[in-house]
């Protein structure tokens, strides 16, 4: 199948950095294909988690491999979903696969969560009572750290870096918890946010080399999500209010977002699904 995509505007650089991505794509076998927003995007199925993740993971240390002489610096992937739809599990057994490939640990995984607002400063927002019920949504998030933190990843030479996780059990990010050495050439980092197309997070796109979009039907991704609330310790009750009213407009404007995507995988059911 011909693959046909116009370039982003921007300098020499960008355009060899399309150019890498279209060529490298074409070295796996036929998928289904569609062109958005002038990025090629491919339709990735498989009869199981396993065959999905080991065709992604080939992909990236395809493109991963074609960039190192070039720009000599990280590759960065993003992981991107409704809330449910299995971007965690998904990030694990990736970068799992890719340093079992690789034999090293070369990938590893920086996640958005680590970049929610502390409880302490959503109680220094106008309305603590809303901040604290919409928490989740993207205005309760660092976006800036974030970008921050991303950029610099991705800089030419960069070092170690401690990059925060967050601490569901304390309900706040944990500082510095991830530590990014040298020697990790890949980085995988999941989120729902990081397609969407408003500030400032929409420069999340453009700092990413690829990115994955976990396609989940929303019905399915809320009764996860309301599952995992009760499990938790919310009432029944109480989650599913909590999910009608935060998760479920939130996983709204993540659903809108997949375009951006390069990589568009089906989320694998749940064994109780």
């Amino acid at each position: 199948m011909q693959i046909s995509c116009t370039p982003h505007h921007g300098d020499a650089r960008q355009c060899m950095r399309r150019r890498y991505q279209r060529v490298s794509c074409r070295i796996f076998p036929p998928v289904a294909r569609i062109c958005v927003r002038a990025r090629c995007q491919e339709v990735i199925t498989g009869p199981d988690m396993g065959s999905i993740v080991s065709s992604l993971a080939n992909r990236i240390l395809a493109q991963a491999a074609a960039l190192r002489p070039l720009e000599n610096r990280r590759y960065l992937v993003g992981i991107a979903g409704v809330p449910g739809s299995g971007k965690s599990t998904l990030a694990a057994h990736l970068q799992a696969r890719i340093n079992a490939l690789t034999g090293g640990a070369v990938a590893a995984a920086v996640p958005m969560d680590g970049y929610h607002l502390t409880r302490a400063q959503l109680d220094a927002m106008p309305d603590p009572e809303e901040a604290h019920m919409r928490r989740g949504a993207p205005w309760t998030f660092d976006p800036g750290s974030y970008l921050a933190t991303l950029r610099s990843l991705r800089t030419p030479g960069a070092g170690s870096q401690a990059c925060p996780s967050f601490d569901h059990g304390v309900g706040d990010p944990r500082p510095g918890d991830v530590q990014v050495e040298p020697h990790h050439s890949i980085i995988l980092t999941e989120g729902n946010y990081l397609l969407i197309d408003e500030a400032p997070w929409r420069e999340v796109r453009d700092v990413l080399d690829a990115c994955i979009f976990l396609a989940c039907d929303l019905e399915v991704a809320m009764r996860r999500v309301t599952r995992r609330q009760v499990a938790n310790g919310a009432s029944l009750e109480a989650a599913r209010a909590r999910v009608a009213s935060n998760d479920l407009p939130n996983a709204r404007l993540v659903a809108a977002s997949s375009g951006r995507a390069c990589w568009l995988v089906p989320s694998i059911p749940h064994a109780a699904e």
